[in-house]
C-alpha cells in the first residue's frame, strides 16, 4: 500500500494500491489546488522510499507541450468548440496526429466527434469566465454520467464527487 502524507501536518492523507495510482491522486490533487500544493504532499513507497519537493513535481508535473496534460486537463474542464456557447466533454478518440498537433496548438483540431455525438473542427480549454458560467452540453453529461449544469466539473460538487475529487 503507498501511502501520501501531509507535509505540514504529518497526516495520511490518502491511500493507493501502487504507485500508479498514487501519482494519477496527486496529479488530480495538483491540478484542482494549484502549484503549491505538491510542496504539501509526500508519498511513502512500499520501498521504504519518500517521494516529495522536487523529485514528485518530476514525476507529477509533465510540460505544457505535453498532450497528456491537456487531455488531464480537460477531462477537468471540459472543452469548448469555436462559437464557445457550451462545455462539451473531451473526445475519446484521438488520432495520433490530433495528439502530436495537441502540443503545438493547445488544442484539439478535427474533424473529431465528441461524446454528444458532434463532429466538429476545433476544441480549446475555455477562459476562466466561461468555466465558471457556461452551460455543459446536455448530451455530453448524459453519455459520460456528469450531472448536467453549469461550468467546468471540476467546479461543481455534484460533479467533483463524480470525478473522485472529493
Amino acid at each position: 500500500m503507498i501511502e501520501i502524507w501531509s507535509s505540514e501536518s504529518d497526516n495520511l492523507i490518502h491511500t493507493a494500491n501502487n504507485l500508479d495510482d498514487a501519482l494519477d491522486w496527486a496529479r488530480k490533487y495538483w491540478l484542482f489546488e494549484g502549484n503549491d500544493s505538491l510542496d504539501a504532499l509526500s508519498i511513502d513507497t512500499e520501498k521504504g522510499e519518500v517521494i516529495q519537493g522536487p523529485a514528485l513535481r518530476d514525476l507529477i508535473k509533465m510540460g505544457p507541450e505535453d498532450p497528456r496534460q491537456f487531455l488531464i486537463i480537460a477531462s477537468y474542464d471540459w472543452l469548448v468548440t469555436k462559437s464557445g456557447d457550451r462545455l462539451h466533454a473531451p473526445p475519446r478518440n484521438l488520432t495520433e496526429a490530433q495528439r502530436e498537433l495537441i502540443s503545438y496548438n493547445w488544442m484539439i483540431e478535427g474533424p473529431v466527434e465528441i461524446p454528444c455525438g458532434r463532429t466538429v473542427t476545433e476544441l480549446s480549454i475555455p477562459g476562466m469566465f466561461t468555466r465558471m458560467s457556461a452551460q455543459r452540453c446536455e448530451q455530453c453529461c448524459k453519455v459520460t454520467g456528469m450531472p448536467a449544469g453549469q461550468g467546468s466539473p471540476k467546479n461543481d460538487h455534484p460533479c467533483r464527487l463524480h470525478l473522485g475529487l472529493t
